[in-house]
């Protein structure tokens, strides 16, 4: 499965959906702000902030042709401001179809721990969403039978009980270009377009 830039909100796990693909390497990196202190007798203070956001690095596929021109396109329309939308990349091996889930039992925010319908149990290592807000969340533990599943972060909103929740290759990220991206092309032996690196940070 391709992971990418999409073309719109529309994430659907098709191939066809995507402007850009994303290329190796690739990594996703939880920004959780923390403040560390070390004492004179060498132990440590820490405590870290409750906020949370998804920040992915990786390359995009370089092109002659349309694919190029779309992140060209793309980049000096959206700029460093605007919210677009990419299929989240899951771990590789894990299970990408699924039955529809289910929430079961309403969720307070600030939980990290809830029960679903639907199959018997999540994968841990795979991102999630839930269908009445934008966040990411990574599954860190399946449960059992459908209880307790377990997230991280803890939810940032709310989920009303019976809420679908999204898996697989149809997750997707809100995001916005890092301000450390260039916005537009580099071209290679004067032929080859390549779009280089880009950083991209969860818009949560």
């Amino acid at each position: 499965m391709a992971y990418g830039i999409l073309k719109s909100e529309t994430n659907t796990g098709k191939d066809s959906e995507l402007l850009c693909l994303f290329t190796a390497p690739l990594s996703v990196i939880s920004n959780q702000p923390s403040y560390v202190q070390d004492m004179a007798n060498l132990r440590r203070r820490a405590s870290s902030q409750n906020v949370q956001r998804w920040e992915i690095e990786a390359g995009l596929a370089p092109d002659n042709g349309e694919a190029s021109a779309n992140h060209l396109i793309h980049t000096l329309e959206n700029g460093h401001s605007d919210v677009f939308f990419i299929r989240m990349p899951q771990v590789g091996g894990l299970k990408t179809s699924y039955a529809d889930i289910y929430t079961n039992g309403a969720l307070a925010a600030n939980v990290d721990t809830f029960n679903i319908t639907g199959v018997p149990k999540m994968v841990p290592g795979e991102f999630i969403r839930f269908t009445n807000h934008n966040k990411v969340y990574l599954v860190v533990a399946a449960g059992a039978s459908g209880t307790g599943v377990r997230i991280t972060p803890s939810l940032r909103k709310a989920v009303p009980t019976g809420t679908k929740i999204i898996v697989g290759d149809k997750v997707t990220m809100d995001a916005r270009y890092d301000t450390s991206v260039r916005l537009g092309i580099v071209y290679k032996d004067g032929i080859l377009s390549d779009p280089g690196t880009v950083r991209l940070i969860e818009a949560t």
